[in-house]
């Protein structure tokens, strides 16, 4: 247990104290480097509840910050699956996990595992745009660029969440299939709440001065 909150807590710490000596996140007055087990859990915590209050605010280099907590929040959704995908699979159940779950725990270690490649990927795209110049018109044409694919990824989850439901029902009688099936539905839906939700965090219209041929 003392093993999986340091994992937990210094997963989501890290990338945040890289933030920070950047400027893309504030640093909390008490710190957060040298604390062990629980105390690195809590503070990781700390943050993602940080996170999850953020609303953007126009600002030049605004959309650089933002990517950067949408990326944090990914990051600590991709550890969790890949943590329960891997628990599942190999710890020690008295029943044994079942092929239902086995299908699921893949899932989510598949998805988990997409979603931090993308999440580091993010990350590192914010970092590289908040070190850039300050420019009114690319900071636009990011947010816009943001919210327009966060705006058709929710689309696509939804598809995600209806396969996910075909496949648990039409093989309802294969567990093994119907697991998958019910983990693709869990994927989907979180980040079709995940991705609208961040959407609607963006303006939805330019200022009235934007030209999108600049």
């Amino acid at each position: 247990m003392q093993i999986l909150l340091r994992i937990i807590g210094f997963t989501i710490i890290l990338p945040v104290k890289i933030s920070q000596s950047h400027g893309l996140w504030p640093a909390p007055a008490d710190g957060g480097a040298g604390i062990p087990a629980g105390a690195a859990a809590l503070c990781a915590l700390r943050y993602l509840e940080s996170a999850a209050h953020f609303r953007y605010r126009s600002g030049v280099t605004e959309i650089y910050r933002f990517q950067w907590v949408l990326s944090l929040q990914l990051l600590a959704w991709s550890v969790l699956c890949l943590l329960a995908g891997t628990v599942i699979l190999t710890a020690t159940f008295d029943p044994p996990a079942g092929p239902l779950l086995q299908g699921i725990a893949i899932q989510a270690l598949i998805w988990g595992g997409v979603d931090g490649v993308l999440a580091i990927w993010g990350l590192l795209r914010s970092r590289s745009g908040a070190r850039m110049a300050p420019d009114e018109y690319r900071s636009i044409r990011e947010t816009r660029r943001m919210r327009r694919i966060l705006r058709v990824n929710a689309r696509l989850d939804v598809l995600y969440v209806l396969i996910g439901l075909a496949l648990a029902f039409v093989f309802r009688d294969r567990p093994a299939v119907a697991g998958h099936g019910i983990g693709v539905v869990i994927q989907g839906f979180f980040l079709m709440l995940f991705d609208a939700l961040q959407a609607r965090r963006l303006p939805a219209n330019a200022p009235a001065w934007y030209d999108p041929a600049v």
